[in-house]
Formats: C-alpha cells, sequence, structure tokens
C-alpha cells in the first residue's frame, strides 16, 4: 500500500491520523510518517486497512440491497480480540455463521455479483499458518486424517529430543546422526499407527456411549505410547520396558491417560 493509497483509504473509512493510529494500536507520529512516505507502511497493517476498505464497500452495497442480517450486523461492531486462539474462533464463528444464514446466503450472492468474492480477513502469520494447515488438512480423506495428525504429533515429540541431541550428534555425527534420522522416519510411521487405531475404533466404540468414549481413549493412547516405546532405543537411546514392573506402569499410566483423554477429548466432542 502506497501513501497516497492510506490516504484515499482514510478519506474513504473517514478516519483522522490519530483514528486509525488508535484503531491499529500505533502512535500518530508512526501514521503520519506513512502518510508522508517517511516509512514504508507494514504489510499486516496496509492488509487492515484494506480489508476495512473493501468491508466499507461491500457493507454500503449490502445496505443498497436491503438485505439485512442483525447477527453478522452485531459481530461486525464487536473488536477482534487479542490472542491467537480468540482470534481465529472470531472470524470462524463469523465464516460457519455465514455459510448457514440464509440472509447472509443471499445477501453474499448480490454482492459477490458486483464486487467478486470478499477479501480474506487479516490475519497474524502464526494465524494464517494455521489456517493453511486446516486448509491442506481439508483436502486429505477423512478416514486419514487421525493417522496424519497422529504422525505430526510423534514426529514433532522425536524432533524435540533429536534437537537436544545436537550437541553430541556434532561431537560425533558417525554415532549419534544415522540413529537421528532413522528416529525422525520412525516417528511419524509410529505416530499414523495411533491415529489409524482411532480411526478403526472409534466407529464402533461410539455406539457404546460413554464407555466407548473412554475406551476411545485409552486404546489411543495405549498405541501412542507403543510406538512411542518403539522407537524410544532409536530416538533416545533408551529402552522404556526394560522387565515386569515398567510394563505394569507403562499399563497403568497409559490407561489413566486414555481415560483423561476419553473424558476431555471425546466425550466434550459428543456435543458438537
Amino acid at each position: 500500500m502506497t501513501a497516497d493509497e492510506l490516504t484515499a483509504a482514510c478519506r474513504q473509512l473517514e478516519l483522522s491520523e490519530s483514528d486509525l493510529a488508535a484503531e491499529l494500536g500505533v502512535t500518530e507520529a508512526i501514521v503520519r510518517a506513512w502518510v508522508r512516505g517517511q516509512l514504508p507502511i507494514p504489510r499486516e497493517y496496509a492488509e487492515t486497512v484494506a480489508f476495512r476498505v473493501a468491508m466499507e464497500e461491500r457493507a454500503a452495497l449490502f445496505e443498497s440491497s436491503g438485505i439485512r442480517c442483525e447477527w453478522m450486523v452485531r459481530w461486525d461492531a464487536l473488536p477482534v480480540p487479542a490472542g491467537m486462539e480468540q482470534e481465529l474462533a472470531h472470524f470462524e464463528g463469523a465464516s460457519q455463521h455465514a455459510e448457514n444464514c440464509e440472509t447472509c446466503v443471499a445477501a453474499n450472492a448480490y454482492v459477490t455479483a458486483r464486487l467478486g468474492p470478499p477479501p480474506k480477513p487479516p490475519m497474524s502469520a502464526t494465524v494464517r499458518g494455521i489456517v493453511a494447515i486446516g486448509d491442506a488438512t481439508e483436502r486429505v480423506p477423512k478416514w486419514a486424517r487421525p493417522a496424519l495428525g497422529g504422525a505430526a504429533l510423534l514426529f514433532s515429540i522425536v524432533l524435540l529430543r533429536v534437537f537436544l541431541m545436537i550437541p553430541a550428534i556434532i561431537a560425533d555425527p558417525g554415532a549419534h546422526l544415522p540413529a537421528a534420522l532413522l528416529a525422525l522416519a520412525m516417528g511419524p510411521v509410529g505416530g499414523a499407527m495411533g491415529g489409524f487405531a482411532y480411526s478403526v475404533v472409534r466407529g464402533p466404540f461410539r455406539r457404546l456411549g460413554p464407555a466407548g468414549d473412554y475406551l476411545t481413549g485409552v486404546v489411543v493412547v495405549i498405541t501412542y505410547m507403543l510406538s512411542l516405546a518403539a522407537v524410544a532405543p532409536i530416538a533416545f537411546g533408551e529402552t522404556m520396558i526394560e522387565k515386569p514392573s515398567d510394563l505394569v506402569i507403562f499399563v497403568v499410566l497409559s490407561v489413566i491417560f486414555g481415560l483423561v483423554l476419553g473424558r476431555t477429548w471425546f466425550r466434550s466432542g459428543r456435543s458438537h
């Protein structure tokens, strides 16, 4: 966005330099420097202003159409919340409403026919990354998504441990680098097994009601833990199960965490 474009946007939005500074959370001196061309306008602020202008144009067309959704009017008046999760939930809530509201569908069709598709809302780099990952995940078959998530989870755990091994790898790459690379390859495979376990048992166990939720959690956690135990000797240089007492502790902890997972994740998911 150029200085002239920013000036024109402020005029269209009827914002003074101090108003814009307050909305963007910067000082008035910075906005003044942008308007005079003394400082480049950062991408995140330019996107926010451009989005405001585009939405102002769409709102004006909405108003002239006579189609009005009271829910979206109230949402539009809300400030964008701080925090990654809250920001993402804020825009996802509006998106879900617009997809299911007959008034919004009709209004969007009317405006899109005249102004084209709506612009994407401005997001932080982190939120954009999460949305991109979510979009990519949506293209994966539904049955394979748990396996993909499990692979990513166990890969992250192994990657963290390999990161801690970097000094040892640098000191003696011949002894540690092959094991680290093999562990990074085995981690996603083991994690995918946990995801596949969910895909296999969730359907039958769901019919058991709350008991099935707990059983799902136990099976998933045990599968993940077994996968981790298989990778541990290579990734961590440790054996998780060496004697019968280790196996007992392994099973007990897996069951406990599985019950917690079944309670907090799968049971709560029934209401969605």
